[in-house]
């Protein structure tokens, strides 16, 4: 009986007591193969544009007797933004207006409202998401002002 006690020990508890595991068949697993379980990071969101390209400037003040007045609209079903030069203070303040929209992938489409010639409206492609709207007026006089510029989602 004492052989037997002594035996069970030996295979048995001998094992457990080194850290070999006790009733495995195989137990030759080495430290390095142990990995231990990686623990939970807190993710943080940040809500700011992924680029410098979404964030609006801001805009420029016009002399009183040259105010000059656009329309920006988003179509939902056709994402297309259309801007239209709607009316200016001054007679033949403006001579043109460059229109920049810069899409959050980063690609960018322009154009150009001519109101001398009859060009008062413009249709550029727009995304599903919040486009930034840039309008460049060249005054007749020469000068340019920033005189638009923001994003425009389905919303405004």
């Amino acid at each position: 009986m004492l052989i037997i006690i002594l035996t069970v020990v030996f295979f048995i508890g001998l094992p457990m007591l080194t850290g070999n595991g006790g009733f495995s068949a195989h137990s030759n697993s080495t430290a390095a193969e142990i990995t231990p379980i990686p623990t939970i990071a807190t993710l943080t969101v940040k809500t700011t544009p992924a680029s410098r390209a979404l964030v609006p400037q801001p805009t420029q003040v016009i002399p009183t007797d040259q105010k000059i007045y656009f329309q920006v609209q988003k179509n939902p079903i056709t994402s297309k933004i259309t801007v239209i030069f709607t009316g200016s203070a001054g007679e033949g303040s403006i001579s043109s207006a460059d229109v920049k929209v810069t899409h959050a992938d980063g690609s960018v489409t322009t154009g150009i409202i001519l109101p001398l010639k009859g060009v008062n409206e413009i249709i550029l492609a727009g995304s599903k998401e919040a486009d930034r709207v840039e309008i460049i007026a060249k005054m007749s006089s020469g000068e340019t002002y920033r005189v638009y510029d923001d994003l425009v989602s389905f919303i405004n």
